[in-house]
This record gives structure tokens, sequence and C-alpha cells, in this order.
């Protein structure tokens, strides 16, 4: 059976949305997070996750007719659904199409939309601008298989197989138990539908305190990215000053000599804000800081009054005309850093003192060389071999024994796609997947519609 709604309704602009999986993964990347969700830029979907939708509207709709029909699996309308479908998508449903069977005695739902208040008590009306949510997500299929245990079950058409500690998992079994306060066990089970592979992980009503902890958490943290979005412009401005490089500082100034006429303005907060960073990031002195926010406050109202008398001129080239005033003749634009075994010992000493060590040594060496900038600092210590290095995750897997899961997923791959790629897949090294194929009897060859390589190559 399907909810009633199927997902989130779009935020108003500005407004601060619901903390959901999709938002949690967009906060990754703040440009991206401020483009959707703060500005409500439409962005265009990619290949996989149109496909994704695509899998997941054939799954939805197959379940819900076995639940109408009381059958556990009906291949020919499953088959009639898949013709729809993208030739990406067939092919991953295929997988799926002679595995699964289902007891529609126990879905509950399909699709189905969870919203929460800031007191995690259920939302009957999302859309309802009175009651605001905090927290939302929608479920792919859920199956209660008492009336203390229930089953997420989460479709995933990924090219890797990854294991269930993901914030989603740990996300949807708290909007499950929150929204049903007699559950007392959820299950929640990663399908990768493309291999015939599950990952699964469990919860019960102890783990709701710090289910809750980490919600908030997440949520505060949205709040302050929704935040930071407003000084954007600071950002810019702070590349203009060089702050992280040669290459971002012409990359931004480039970007301000296009801004159309009219368009710039320059807030004294964030002029405020910027000095504050100049200082205590970069390691300026306050008065070459307050020279440069002088520079940038004095800019842009002569550009306007020289274009408004003389329009023969052009924009761009008045702020190259600037950025060589402000320039100073005796200095190089482009130096390269001497590092002398005294700088070498500050950096060594202080990169043993911890975070606030590191930051010490930052400020030290700027004020003893001010034409330097902080990521030379730090690439200088990762020279060094001050940065400690966390080992990969496929070196962590690859001392793990080899699962039933993954010599399927292996002997699925094997001879159709290289061992590169499935060392990839499955977070092995190729000699792993090279041996693990040996011991099963399999051939590390690629195959082309049933030839090697070789083969094929011999016989045209």
């Amino acid at each position: 059976m399907n909810s009633p709604r199927k997902g989130a309704s779009a935020p108003k602009l500005n407004r601060l949305p619901p903390l959901s999986q999709s938002r949690y993964g967009d906060m990754a990347c703040e440009t991206l997070y401020g483009c959707k969700h703060v500005q409500g830029a439409i962005l265009g979907e990619s290949e996989p996750a149109a496909r994704g939708i695509e899998i997941h509207q054939v799954l939805a709709s197959y379940i819900d007719h076995l639940v109408r029909t009381r059958r556990a699996t009906d291949l020919e309308v499953f088959d009639a659904l898949m013709k729809g479908a993208g030739d990406e998508a067939r092919e991953v449903l295929e997988t799926f199409r002679g595995n699964h069977a289902f007891d529609p005695e126990k879905i509950l739902a399909t699709e189905l939309h969870i919203a929460l208040d800031e007191n995690f008590l259920p939302i009957e009306h999302p859309d309802d601008d009175e009651q605001i949510g905090e927290y939302e997500g929608t479920l792919d299929l859920v199956m209660v298989h008492s009336l203390t245990e229930a089953e997420i079950d989460d479709w995933k058409s990924y090219y890797q197989v990854i294991d269930a500690d993901t914030f989603q998992s740990k996300f949807y079994p708290f909007l499950l138990m929150c929204l049903n306060p007699s559950l007392e066990r959820v299950k929640f089970v990663l399908e990768f539908v493309r291999y015939g592979a599950s990952r699964c992980a469990e919860y019960t009503r102890k783990d709701l305190p710090w289910l809750k902890e980490l919600a908030q958490r997440e949520r505060a943290r949205q709040r302050k990215l929704h935040g930071l979005n407003r000084s954007r412009k600071l950002n810019i401005l702070a590349y203009a000053e060089g702050v992280n490089g040669a290459a971002m500082k012409k990359t931004a100034l480039d970007l301000v000599e296009k801004l159309p006429e009219g368009t710039a303005l320059l807030p004294v907060q964030t002029l405020g804000e910027l000095f504050n960073l100049l200082v205590r990031k970069a390691g300026r002195e306050p008065a070459k800081a307050r020279k440069a926010i002088l520079s940038w406050q004095d800019a842009f109202p002569p550009i306007e009054r020289i274009l408004k008398h003389e329009p023969g001129l052009e924009r761009a080239e008045l702020w190259r005309q600037i950025r060589r005033l402000k320039q100073p003749l005796n200095e190089k634009l482009y130096q390269r850093m001497a590092w002398s075994p005294e700088d070498d010992q500050i950096l060594r000493k202080s990169y043993e003192e911890g975070w606030n060590g590191k930051r010490k040594a930052v400020r030290e060496l700027l004020r003893r060389h001010p034409g330097w900038q902080p990521h030379s600092i730090w690439g200088r210590a990762a020279k060094l071999g001050l940065v400690r290095r966390t080992l990969k995750k496929a070196r962590l897997r690859s001392r793990q024994p080899w699962a039933d899961d993954d010599d399927r997923i292996l002997l699925t791959m094997a001879g159709y796609k290289n061992i590169k790629f499935i060392a990839k897949v499955l977070y092995r090294s190729e000699s792993a997947v090279r041996y693990r194929l040996a011991v099963l009897g399999k051939s590390s060859r690629v195959h082309l519609e049933g030839y090697a390589r070789r083969t094929l190559a011999q016989e045209l």
C-alpha cells in the first residue's frame, strides 16, 4: 500500500527545511546546499539519480500490486512494469526479479513519509504551515513482523556495496520508532539490487536517546549551514585577498571584474567579517588588513562614477588597473618559499602539541614571513611527515574474510568487469581479487559477449 504522501513538498525560499537523508547528503557541500535549499535553485538530475527514481517507482508499484492481490510474487506484472524503465534500470531490476518474494500480510507501506516536530512527535499534515517539521524521511518499504518488531528495506542501485553504518541506517529506524511507540526493535536493511546483496543494522528503543542526540546535532549543523549562505560574499572577498592561494585569488578577482553595473553591494558587516578573517586566519597585521578593507570600500563607488562619465571604458580594465595599484612595485607576485631549519623546527614542535599547536605554528610562521600563505605551511607539514594519514577503507576491508555476498558479487562481475573495477567495488586490493577468483576456480580475464579478448581478436 502506498503512503498518502510520497515525499516532502518544496520548502519556501530561505525557510529552514526539515532535516532529511537527502539534505544530510547535500550538507557535505556548502555550495550545493546553499543553491538547492537556500536559494531554491532547480538543479538537473544526474543519471544515477534518474536511474534510482525509475527503480524505486517500479519496485513500489510492484509491491503495491502484490498487497492488493495478496500474492508473494507476480513476474508477469513485474516484467510489464520493467518495460517502461530505461536500459540500465532494467538491467538492475533483472537481478531483483528472481530472488525476491514478499508476504503481503506483513507489508505496512511503500514510500512511507514520516515527519516529526521539534519534540519528536509525528506531524499529521506536513504541508500545513502551522505545523513546522524538523525531521522527515521517506521509507522505501516498511514491514511489520509483530507488534514490537519491524523492518525497513531501502533499495540501492550503487556500483559499490557499503556497510549499513550510515546516517540513514540510524535516522530511518529513529523516525519509525517515534511514529509507532509500540515498536521495540527495528531492523534496517540496505538492499543492493544490482548484485542481490544486502547489509543490515538493528536498533532498539534503548538506542532512542542517542539517536535523538544524533538527529539534534545534525539539525543544529544544518541550521548553522543554512545561515552561513548569507555570508557567501565574504568567501569571494577572502579569496580575492589571497587567503587560499594565488590560483583562487585570480579566479575570485576575475569573477568580481565580471559583475554587472549596479549589482555590487558591500555591507559594513561583510567588511568587518573580512577584517577579522584577514587578521585571525590569514595572520595579517591589523594595519595591512585595514588597508585592504578600505581599498574594497573605496573601489566600487569610483568605478561607477568613472563608467558614468567615461562610457567608452570597460569595467574589467578598471579592475585590472586597481589590481596593479594594490600590488606594491617592490613585491613579487609569485615567490618561492625558502624554509630554514628554524622554521621546520617551529613546525615540528608545534605539531606535537595537537590542534592548538598547529594553529600556533601557522600564526607564528605568518608573523615571521608575512608573504607566506597558510596552505603552503600545511603543505610543508605534510611533506615533513607531520600529518597523520588515516588508513583507507579498502585497507581495513582487505583484511576481513570473504563473505557469501562478496563471493556472489565477485562471480557476477567476473569475466565482464576488469580487476581494477571489481577491486574498487569490493574495497579489496587487485591481488586479493585475483587470488579469490583462483580459489573459486574462475579466471580474471575479461570476456566480451562470451569471448575472451584474445580469442575475439583472433576471430576478427
